[in-house]
Formats: C-alpha cells, structure tokens, sequence
C-alpha cells in the first residue's frame, strides 16, 4: 500500500524546523493526499512537536482547493501507538496538560479538513493514535489490527473530546467499558461495534484502499465538501456542548509512577 500514492510532490518534516526527518510526511498526487505518521519505529509514537506538525498539515490540506480525499496511515505496519510517553516522564502535570490541548488541537484541524479523510489502521492504534483513527471520516482495518484508549492505566484523565469520539461511533454503554477498562478491541470486534468502515486482509489493504481512493475522487469536489459539511453539523454542536474551560488530563498522584512502569517494561 505504500505506492498508493506515488511521490510526484512531497514534504518530509519540510512544515517544521528542528525535528528528525521523516517524523511526518505529506504526499500529494493528483486529487488524493497522504500523510504518513511517524517512522515505522516504536510504533510510530508522536513527539510534542509532532502534533503540532500535524495540525499545521491538517491545516494546509484544509487550505487547498485541488484535493478531493486525504488518506492517514502510519509508516511500516503499524498506526500508531499515541503520543511517545518519554517525554512525559518527570514532567509536571501542567506541561502534559499543554500536551494534551496540543493534541487535541492537531486532532480537531484533522476534523476541519473539509474533503474525506480515510485512516487505514493497520496493527496498533492506541491512546491519541486511536484518537487519530476516529478523528478521520472512514477507517479501514487490517485484520489483524487492534484499537483502544488504554490511557487510564497511565493515570491520564479521559477528555470530554477523547470520550465523544468514541461515544459517538461505538454508544455510551460499550464507550464507558472501553474507557473504564483501557483494553484493546480487535478488527472484528471494532467493526461489530461500528468503529470500522471496513476490514480487510492484510494482503487485500492496498487493493481496497486504491478503490476507495479512486471511487471517490471520482465524485464532484463541491459534492464532497458539501456532504462533508452536512454530516459534520451534530458533531460541531455536540463539540460545542463539550467545551469544558480548565479541564485537567493527569492524575499528578497516579502518572508519574504509572509511566515510569511503563517506560521500564
């Protein structure tokens, strides 16, 4: 699936100064964008600086009127994990706070793309790297991928926006378990649940992608935007209705040990 989209204009790391190339990469051919996340190692955990990289991609693909579909997937065969919790260790809470509106943001600019954004989630899409799955329109499973929000084993506080996402895919009852429990749901299980769009064989991925592409960069690019648009009016309302000022995303008692175990694994 990684000549999808072939490399006739591309960035890597061109949006920002100061940061290891290739941390994030945008592709454009024709009408379709491809922005490929991290850099096929450590599951393709995101830095601070890459979620802000991210966001001001979002926001230059938001800025174009020559596309019609922008497609997220993660460098190798993985999606991404989330955010890289080194640097968070040691940290006050404050400046994860700041992390966490960071991410946010960048997610948020990802939803204000006005044309079809697809994730393709192939292996792990954990914590934000499961935000940034739901964050796009469509998602299309491997089958042998997995998604989850397992933050809350990390004494990281669940945001109103985190939760809506998925409440708004999956349904209060089965988003509170997911949340409750921090545990990682299979492809086929995120189907039944209504997360995925589609799953798919390891092998067949590409193939499906390449038609879903095509397909709909077939369609009048006012049509999509305008369908966009349509589909997107309840989620900004309920967005509205989440707006929570000062709202705190770690435990300062629980996190700083809960991560330290984690980085010791």
């Amino acid at each position: 699936m990684r000549d999808l989209i072939s490399p006739e204009k591309s960035w890597h790391g061109a949006l920002r100064s100061n940061a290891p190339p290739n941390a994030l990469s945008l592709t454009i051919t024709g009408a379709a964008a491809a922005v490929t996340v991290g850099t096929g190692t450590r599951r393709n955990v995101l830095t601070p600086s890459d979620w802000l990289e991210l966001e001001r991609i979002a926001v230059h693909l938001a800025s174009r009127d020559d596309l019609k579909i922008v497609v997220f997937r993660g460098a190798g065969m993985t999606f991404s994990a989330g955010s890289d919790l080194r640097y968070w260790a040691g940290e006050e809470s404050t400046r994860i706070d700041d992390d966490f509106a960071r991410i946010e943001s960048a997610l948020q600019a990802i939803e204000g793309i006005p044309l079809p954004t697809v994730a393709v989630v192939e292996g792990v899409a954990a914590g934000a790297g499961c935000e940034l799955a739901l964050a796009c329109d469509l998602r299309i499973f491997s089958q042998s991928a997995q998604i989850g929000l397992p933050i809350v084993q990390l004494g990281v506080l669940v945001s109103p926006h985190f939760s809506l996402r998925l409440t708004l895919l999956v349904g209060v009852s089965r988003a509170r378990e997911l949340l409750y429990t921090g545990r990682l749901v299979s492809a086929a299980e995120a189907d039944r649940m209504g997360m995925a769009t589609a799953v798919i064989a390891e092998e067949q991925v590409h193939t499906e992608l390449a038609r879903l592409v095509a397909e709909i960069s077939r369609q009048p690019r006012l049509g999509l935007v305008a369908a966009k648009a349509a589909s997107s009016v309840a989620l900004r309302d309920m967005r509205a209705q989440h707006e929570v000022p000062g709202w705190i995303f770690s435990d300062p008692d629980e996190l700083p040990g809960r991560i330290e175990a984690f980085l010791a694994r």
